[in-house]
């Protein structure tokens, strides 16, 4: 699911996956414009969206204006202004009934294959800012009716918005899918006849106008499988599966969304958004501190150098523009502090000084407050059962975003924390990182800061039944065992590793940027990364080829390259693995034994393969280590949040 840079989801947990991570496309840097500066996320991003948006009404839009309350603008060539953000939190359906430009802009439309629905309102494109619109194609029915044009889209002529080359758009779209039609009976079920382009009306049950109304949608052949409120999940899914991709790509070639891209499925709409194909087009990336804020945009065409000129103009001299009101040193100061004082509770099992960090007179503090106690009993109940006892949790905390004023803050951060252990008897200690994304409220009462909400994406979620085990048992086989030498493996299995430890995010060793890898897309927010970064460490690093069945490409990836179960299957049915053992935590712990680098374990929840991790090591009882995506982990015990009995686990020995 996609979170929100303005809403938080309310949930209860503590250490997080990150997400978000996205990849970056290289520019060069011909624009001499204003000296490089470190920026934060949240200024790159808008300043990509109002390029974006520059870029795709180039008639219509004069300059982006900054005021000295941090407020940003869009300047009409008619005069008009339009806000970029009103920073007021709101939910989703908030957002639909009125969107800013950033809130409409905030959503990445994936420009991959799609054939499975979106996660729940992950609906980029379909938040519409009528004030830019009123401007572009008309603002009232009159208007936009004299802005329509008579458009050939292969049979017949349909009415289309001639404004902004909406309807030139629209006519070489549909010249390139006619032409594949004639050979392709798919795709010439899915044209014709058309079920409309402009007609204006409101959007049923609400007091917004379609973008029919606007003359820059068209419906095609309609099936009663095509739109959420008509038909189920299920038959949803299905027609998404068979709908030709050749026609998504035409129409997104020339500037329009698909609605089959939506979790409020709109199979049959495409809709003329050119910003939000070019945001997805250009800035599909994650901003590093080295490169400049427009990298991927195509800085060669002039307009586009004067675009970035006057943005940065706009910028210059001004305070730097955060998504905060007031960034306040002493926020800053507790939220370290409050990482640090929680882990040593948590060493400590000192409940009532957690108890002190939330607002437990709240719904939300206390539910909070409650999965916290229930997380240090399963820490503690996992150092019995392994025969371990942890002396230090230590958390890197980077502080991303803060909203808010002098008393109640919003705050999104990354963490990455640090678990050391040692077993009984032994001096040698063990290392093992967990990286976290948080958004957490804060507020100031009674001379003290407390935590009123906080999301995360807790990783011991599925481990709060360890007491179920029998622990003894399994203690004393662990801490019978030996060191193992793990230093006569392969290279490639040892360049496996080395390329896990490089790119698992959030978690990797801060020399790394605690990034993934810029050359791949990261599919956390569309329902997990965690198959995706196994395919690259067998493909990147452990040099196993690609191929029909097991591929990524610049327009996406095959299922068994991302999805945890296929890519399980595909392993174990074409020969390149083996399984080792598969059943219950008890079932397989002495045959985890087993397990080099470079092998993966599947995670299995009600029958079904959510998770995959790649063994990257041992630790010093020889218990296997391993590191992944989603929740990000460097070298963590391979069971650590993971101990439910009803969670089953596949072993799986990789052929190098």
């Amino acid at each position: 699911m996609k979170i929100s840079s303005k809403k938080l989801v309310v949930c209860i947990m503590l250490f997080s996956l990150f997400t978000n991570t996205k990849f970056i496309a290289k520019a060069s840097n011909e624009c001499d414009l204003e000296n490089k500066e470190k920026l934060n996320t949240y200024e790159v991003t808008m300043k990509q969206d109002i390029l974006s948006l520059m870029m795709a009404y180039p008639e219509y839009i004069e300059d982006v204006e900054c005021n000295d309350n941090g407020m940003v603008y869009l300047i009409m060539k008619s005069g008009k202004k339009i806000l970029y953000d009103d920073k007021k939190e709101k939910i989703f359906e908030g957002k639909l009934a009125n969107s800013d430009l950033q809130d409409m802009m905030e959503q990445r439309y994936p420009l991959e294959a799609s054939t499975k629905l979106m996660d729940k309102n992950f609906d980029p494109g379909r938040l519409r800012v009528y004030a830019l619109l009123n401007e572009v194609y008309g603002d009232s029915k009159k208007k936009i009716e004299s802005n329509l044009k008579k458009t050939n889209i292969g049979y017949r002529y349909y009415q289309f918005n001639g404004n902004n080359k909406a309807a030139k758009s629209l006519e070489a779209a549909m010249r390139e899918i006619n032409t594949l039609s004639q050979s392709r009976k798919d795709i010439y079920n899915c044209l014709f006849p058309a079920n409309g382009t402009y007609n204006y009306r409101y959007i049923s049950g609400t007091n917004r106008l379609s973008p029919h109304s606007f003359g820059i949608a068209i419906d095609l052949k309609r099936d009663n499988r095509d739109y959420w409120k008509w038909a189920s999940k299920k038959d949803g899914e299905e027609r998404l599966a068979s709908y030709p991709k050749e026609v998504v790509e035409i129409f997104e070639k020339y500037n329009f969304i698909w609605g089959g891209k939506w979790s409020h499925f709109d199979i049959l709409h495409f809709e003329y958004r050119p910003e939000i194909i070019l945001k997805a087009r250009y800035f599909d990336n994650e901003y590093k501190d080295e490169d400049e804020w427009y990298e991927g945009a195509p800085i060669k065409e002039k307009n586009v150098k004067g675009y970035i000129k006057k943005i940065n103009k706009a910028f210059k001299n001004k305070k730097k523009v955060t998504s905060t009101t007031n960034f306040n040193e002493e926020v800053d100061n507790y939220i370290n502090q409050i990482f640090k004082n929680r882990n040593k509770a948590i060493l400590d099992r000192d409940l009532e000084l957690i108890k002190t960090f939330y607002d437990t007179k709240t719904k939300y503090g206390t539910w909070a407050y409650e999965h916290e106690k229930k997380k240090v009993d399963y820490i503690h109940n996992w150092e019995q059962k392994q025969g371990v006892k942890f002396t230090d949790i230590s958390s890197n905390v980077m502080i991303k975003k803060i909203i808010g004023n002098e008393d109640n803050y919003t705050v999104s951060l990354l963490c990455c924390t640090e678990y050391k252990y040692i077993y009984e008897n032994q001096i040698e200690v063990n290392r093992a990182r967990i990286g976290t994304t948080h958004f957490m409220n804060i507020m100031m009462t009674e001379d003290k800061w407390v935590i009123t909400k906080e999301w995360y994406k807790d990783p011991f979620a599925d481990s709060l039944n360890l007491e179920k085990l029998n622990v003894d048992s399994i203690k004393e086989f662990i801490t019978s065992q030996g060191q193992r030498d793990l230093s006569g493996i392969g290279d490639r299995r040892k360049n496996a590793v080395d390329y896990a430890h490089r790119y698992c995010g959030a978690a990797s060793e801060e020399k790394y940027g605690f990034k993934y890898n810029k050359k791949y897309r990261n599919y956390n927010p569309k329902g997990g990364d965690c198959a995706n970064f196994a395919s690259q460490i067998l493909f990147e690093g452990g040099k196993f080829s690609k191929n029909r069945a097991w591929n990524y490409n610049k327009k996406g990836a095959t299922g068994p390259w991302l999805n945890a179960g296929k890519f399980k299957n595909y392993m174990l049915y074409n020969g390149r693995a083996s399984l080792i053992a598969y059943g219950d935590y008890e079932k397989v712990y002495k045959a985890s034994y087993k397990l080099l680098p470079g092998d993966f374990i599947a995670y299995e929840k009600k029958g079904k393969v959510t998770h995959v991790s790649v063994v990257t090591g041992a630790d010093s009882k020889g218990y296997s280590l391993v590191t992944c995506h989603n929740t990000d982990r460097d070298n963590v015990p391979w069971d650590l949040g993971w101990n439910d009995k009803k969670i089953k686990f596949w072993l799986v020995r990789v052929h190098y």
